[in-house]
């Protein structure tokens, strides 16, 4: 074996020892992803060693044999998220503390955007480092879920960073995440100024192009976890994949329901330019191209399908990155998405309203 790659055995759990220095972008070997939290921050070189920890709810495994990189960070950490020209969508900053996902759905942009750089990267550079930027902007919401899975590897930097937004007042965060590595946030204390968004699909659409990420019941059971808890917890249901089946979504919209989370966003499935189509099974001639190259359904569709959702929802949800025409023809009011701040009301599903659900039914 490469002496660079280091074997976890299945009844460990990843740790970090401070102040072992070993060659930065080292790579580590992780095959048991959903047992790897990170737990203390890194200085700007770190051994990763084994220590004895607890495995994922269900006690299964995810992402088998996936490779981990850790070094320090040279570009910036904050960037401005501007992928939503012509779009109704709130604006966000994006805050890097780690690039990648090792789960790899089929249809996940990640595929394009990284180089084909697959392994999950994480950065370890000073806390103080990150905070700097930060500083530099008085107010606004962050996203560490754009170019990753936010929690599927816990990020070193991402204790400190709820650290910090725990003291802030007009600054939040948000994280976005298909895993159910929750054991960081269910060892600190809650605070408003941190959400956490948990996407989940139908169960068809997991076995299709989610095979390597959690069942979409065990993500909504660490949601529930983590509510308990006192954290704000949101949904996405995102992508839905129209060629799957809509009936198919019946059954993880009543749960989403059941959970009563503080918001509900969905999405349908955008197909980015030089993206292979998935599978048989996956997106085929219902897609359209759109003036900046990546295929959409057509709004008929899109109708159709956030009316059953909101049917099976029993409210109004968010809608993901959609045309402020789609929301005109639906009938339907913005109010804000998973990556707005809302607020902590006591009604169920927050920021929410009924909606006619046959309204463009057979738009």
């Amino acid at each position: 074996m490469d002496k660079n790659l280091l074997p976890i055995n299945h009844n460990y759990l990843l740790k970090i020892v401070a102040g072992v220095p070993v060659r930065p972008g080292r790579l580590h070997h992780l095959p048991h992803l959903e047992e790897a939290v990170l737990e203390q921050p890194l200085p700007l070189e770190t051994m990763i060693q084994l220590g004895r920890g607890e495995t994922a709810i269900a006690g299964r495994n995810y992402a088998q044999d996936a490779v981990v990189i850790s070094r320090p960070r040279k570009s910036v950490f904050i960037r401005r998220f501007d992928g939503t020209e012509g779009l109704v969508c709130n604006q966000f900053y994006q805050l890097i503390l780690s690039n990648g996902c090792p789960f790899n759905c089929q249809y996940c942009y990640l595929r394009l955007i990284l180089g084909g750089n697959k392994s999950p990267l994480v950065f370890t550079n000073p806390w103080s480092e990150v905070e700097r930027q930060l500083e530099k902007i008085p107010t606004g919401v962050f996203s560490t879920g754009e170019l990753a899975d936010s929690l599927a590897i816990t990020p070193p930097l991402l204790r400190p960073a709820i650290e910090y937004f725990r003291r802030q007042t007009n600054k939040f965060l948000f994280l976005t995440t298909k895993s159910t590595n929750i054991k960081l946030l269910m060892g600190i204390r809650p605070t408003p100024q941190v959400w956490i968004s948990f996407s989940v699909n139908a169960v068809r659409t997991w076995e299709l192009f989610e095979k390597n990420t959690p069942h979409p019941d065990e993500r909504l059971a660490a949601a529930w976890r983590l509510k308990e808890a006192g954290w704000r917890v949101k949904i996405r249901i995102d992508p839905v994949i129209p060629e799957v089946g809509i009936g198919h979504y019946r059954e993880v919209a009543r749960k989403v329901n059941a959970l009563a989370p503080e918001r509900v966003t969905v999405g349908v499935l955008k197909h980015f330019p030089r993206f292979p189509r998935c599978q048989r099974k996956g997106p085929q001639r219902q897609l359209a191209e759109s003036p900046n190259g990546i295929k959409r359904y057509p709004s008929h569709v899109k109708a159709r399908v956030f009316n059953s959702l909101a049917e099976w929802l029993e409210f109004q949800p968010a809608i993901c990155r959609e045309t402020a025409d789609l929301w005109k023809e639906m009938g339907w009011k913005a109010n804000g998405c998973n990556c707005t701040t809302g607020q902590i009301k006591a009604r169920r599903c927050s920021e929410t309203k009924p909606v006619n659900s046959k309204k463009n039914e057979h738009a």
